[in-house]
């Protein structure tokens, strides 16, 4: 017996995708987490637009340390949106932020 996959083209844009962001330094120092959630549609998210959720504890070693003051990110993006907007964001959000705390 023999099982072949057909995939058809416009299949392989369908569905959500869930990704995992998080930058580092050379010095061993973490950006914060965001998992991004993208490809949402209109009925999974009406307002197709891009959103940020704080979330408190998603951070490494959040699990070990339920007093964790430290926030990651749940960011949502709808189908018709641009993942430059994620990238915009995560630069101005985490990335500017974490250097300029590194550099104190």
């Amino acid at each position: 017996m023999q099982f072949t996959l057909e995939i058809q083209k416009n299949d392989i844009d369908k569905g959500i995708r869930v990704k995992f962001a998080c930058g580092g330094s050379a010095g061993g120092f973490v950006y914060p987490i965001c998992v991004v959630v993208s490809n949402l549609t209109q009925a999974e998210f009406p307002s197709d637009d891009f959103k940020v959720v704080p979330v408190k504890g998603l951070s490494i070693n959040g699990h070990i340390n339920p007093r964790s003051k430290e926030v990651g990110y749940l960011c949502l993006l709808g189908t018709n949106v641009s993942q430059q907007f994620f990238f915009d964001w995560f630069y101005k959000n985490a990335t500017c932020p974490t250097v300029k705390e590194i550099r104190k």
